[in-house]
């Protein structure tokens, strides 16, 4: 059962799924299954944040990255701000810790 609930990618269809599954089966299953299968989906709930997160830090740095260069090269702050979607004082301080 755990397996099969690994494998549907959208977590809230996967949790979806799982209850009813835990509904279904709870009169044959032992409690430590039970108990099992609750705390690997909220593993499965944990990683994909801890994924999500990380995802999110490295778009983070890669939107520095790219405000760097493009102030080295001369930009506008406001325009830096702009097209990497940084708030403008992200990209003054950016500004201020690489002319320093």
């Amino acid at each position: 059962m755990l397996e099969l609930t690994k494998r549907i990618t959208d977590p809230y269809e996967q949790n979806y799924v799982a209850a009813l599954m835990l509904g279904i089966s709870g009169r044959h299953m032992s409690q430590d299954q039970e108990r099992l299968i609750k705390e690997a989906l909220r593993m499965t709930n944990v990683v994909r944040e801890i994924e999500q997160e990380a995802r999110e830090e490295g778009r983070q740095e890669g939107r520095q990255d790219v405000a760097r260069i493009m102030l080295s090269r001369g930009m506008d702050v406001a325009a830096v701000a702009e097209m990497t979607g940084l708030s403008l004082d992200a990209v003054r301080q950016l500004q201020a810790r690489d002319t320093h």
